[in-house]
């Protein structure tokens, strides 16, 4: 899924297309931008001047009475200065249990993105094209390194790209699949169930043959996908 932001502008066309399953939000009058090219909002955000009639598609109206919109003071382009509204934004240096919070949300908002991946791998929005092994991550850190304006942010973030997989392998390995350490977990809540209920011990060695065959069918995906990665790097 992804979010457009529509604000207002005098365009001929769209710059990008608009999907079926897109998250629109309209900027107050980037309302009509959107209305001009009969894109239907998700959330429409603003005082809602412009529309006096209160027009906003039978849409609930949400009033975020921490998020005042109030006139400041600032300096127009020919030094005088006026009132307007706006936000104004400062900087601050956090402080450790701060940069903690944060590493935190991070984490967190890192796995709902593994979630939402792996609803995404299963409702068949995505694929093994859209899928990549150690060949293509190698090749994603290599772009994300170039990019970077200089030796520190490159290490910087091939440090936040090294703790993003590390992230999404470990939710991964939780999933319920033979031979990944959620499968063992399963499979162990399962046979003491079985045991209670028997009272008789379950042979190992059916675990063990359910283990492998995970592993066999997880290895034959990971070569697929490491075979797709390097055609796609030599085609480049």
């Amino acid at each position: 899924m992804r979010a457009v932001l529509f604000v207002w502008a005098e365009l001929a066309a769209l710059p990008v297309e608009i999907k079926k399953d897109d998250f629109i939000i309209c900027a107050d009058v980037g309302l009509k931008t959107a209305e001009r090219f009969g894109v239907r909002p998700s959330v429409v955000i603003g005082d809602f001047d412009s529309y006096p009639n209160g027009r906003l598609y039978n849409g609930e109206k949400v009033v975020l009475k921490d998020f005042l919109l109030e006139k400041h003071e600032v300096t127009l382009k020919n030094g005088s200065t006026g009132l307007r509204y706006g936000m104004n934004f400062t900087l601050s240096t956090p402080n450790f249990w701060e940069k903690l919070g944060m590493a935190w949300n991070q984490s967190l908002d890192t796995v709902r993105m593994v979630r939402l991946s792996l609803q995404m791998l299963l409702g068949g929005k995505v694929g093994i094209k859209d899928m990549s092994g150690p060949v293509g991550i190698v090749s994603e850190m290599s772009k994300v390194a170039a990019a970077s304006d200089s030796k520190v942010t490159a290490l910087l973030n091939m440090l936040y790209f090294g703790g993003f997989i590390a992230i999404n392998l470990a939710v991964m390995n939780l999933l319920p699949i033979p031979a990944l350490d959620g499968g063992r977990i399963v499979c162990l809540l399962i046979t003491v169930v079985v045991e209670a209920i028997t009272k008789k011990k379950i042979n190992p060695k059916y675990e063990g043959y359910l283990h492998g065959a995970g592993m066999i069918l997880l290895l034959a995906l990971m070569a697929i996908i490491m075979f797709k990665d390097v055609i796609f790097l030599f085609k480049r």
